[in-house]
């Protein structure tokens, strides 16, 4: 429950649970009607308290379970637990109320009637089953959980930034979290970059020499050297593209989730190229 919104949560609980007080009133005015007509204590009566009790019940349970959802919690056990522990005395003191009002026979009535109340309460963990599997998850959860595993390449460094950048992005919620992402995107190049440029079999496509951190430049070159002739054309454009597109999101000066996805994707495309070609490198 950690990651539920508890602003958000309470607020809204708040607001349920003081929309059932209303069920008072609804049924004083199920007792005027009913003395009007000359049949306060018949069964009648009960019955028809009874089923208002279940109906604000089931009303304030789909209240009260939307509220956790929307603030953020997905654990149907803990949701329904919490749920249930709002309801449940509301239900009993209401029953117990009005069973005061009407001793004897009326006390029995109600007693008689719990059973369905109970069966109400007990469904709520199956209602926030359904619930959950209704509520659409948030774009940035979508984003972020659809980002495929990655596949560990033996650069131990590579490994283990682009899984700081996967856990990053699971859990960012803010400009700078998503920033950050992007700077161990920046660090996974560098890395995968001096993991396998060798300057004498990796000659720079310009006439400027690459430092240690110009991850563009050797990775440009690599995919120039390994990548050569007609055929592998195509590769070398997409190598290329994933490169330039992985930098250009490293440097945006603002950032969101579908940035730092992007980014983490880009950079994770580069990474896994390199990878494929240094284990089928043509030696000699």
């Amino acid at each position: 429950m950690a990651s539920v919104d508890e602003q958000v949560l309470n607020a809204a609980v708040r607001l349920a649970m003081q929309d059932a007080t209303a069920l008072e009133r609804k049924a004083s005015a199920i007792d005027t009607e009913m003395e009007a007509k000359g049949a306060f204590n018949y069964s009648g009566t009960i019955r028809r308290i009874v089923d208002a009790l279940i109906e604000q019940l089931r009303e304030t349970t789909n209240r009260l379970i939307a509220a956790h959802v929307m603030a953020g919690a997905r654990d149907a056990g803990v949701i329904a637990a919490a749920v249930h522990a709002h309801l449940e005395p509301f239900a009993a003191g209401f029953l117990a109320k009005q069973a005061t009002k009407r001793a004897g026979a009326g006390t029995l009535a109600f007693k008689n009637l719990e059973p369905e109340v109970q069966a109400v309460l007990q469904s709520v963990q199956d209602q926030v089953v359904l619930a959950i599997a209704r509520q659409p998850e948030s774009t940035d959860r979508v984003i972020s959980d659809i980002v495929p595993p990655r596949t560990e390449t033996g650069w131990q460094r590579v490994d283990t930034d682009l899984a700081k950048a996967q856990e990053r992005l699971a859990s960012a919620s803010s400009e700078s979290d998503y920033q950050g992402v992007g700077h161990l995107c920046r660090e996974v190049l560098i890395s995968v970059a001096q993991a396998v440029f060798d300057p004498a079999r990796h000659p720079p496509l310009d006439e400027t020499k690459p430092s240690d951190t110009d991850a563009k430049r050797m990775l440009g070159a690599f995919f120039a050297a390994e990548l050569s002739g007609d055929a592998q054309e195509e590769l070398r454009r997409h190598g290329r593209a994933a490169l330039d597109v992985s930098v250009a999101l490293q440097h945006k000066r603002t950032a969101d989730v579908r940035y730092a996805a992007l980014c983490l994707e880009a950079t994770s495309s580069v990474v896994n190229l390199v990878h494929i070609v240094v284990g089928t490198r043509v030696t000699g």
